[in-house]
C-alpha cells in the first residue's frame, strides 16, 4: 500500500463511520419513539385497570352492606 492509497483508504473509512452513526441515530430515533408508544399505551393500560378495580370494590362494599340486613331478617 502506497501513502496515497493510505490516506484514501482512511476517508473511506472516515465516510463509512459517519454513515454508521447516522444509522445508528436513526435506529435510536426509532427505538425512541416505539418506546414512548409503548409507554402511552401501558399508561394508559394502567388507568383503565385501576377505574376497572375502583368499579369492582364499590360494587363489592354496595353488596357487602346490603347482606347484614338480609342476614338479620333471617335469624331469630
Amino acid at each position: 500500500m502506497t501513502f496515497v492509497d493510505e490516506e484514501i483508504y482512511q476517508v473511506d473509512h472516515f465516510q463509512n463511520l459517519n454513515e454508521s452513526k447516522e444509522y445508528s441515530k436513526s435506529q435510536i430515533y426509532k427505538y425512541q419513539k416505539i418506546n414512548k408508544e409503548r409507554s402511552d399505551k401501558a399508561n394508559s393500560q394502567l388507568i383503565m385497570i385501576v377505574v376497572l378495580v375502583i368499579i369492582q370494590l364499590f360494587f363489592y362494599f354496595s353488596n357487602h352492606r346490603e347482606s347484614p340486613k338480609q342476614n338479620f331478617e333471617f335469624t331469630d
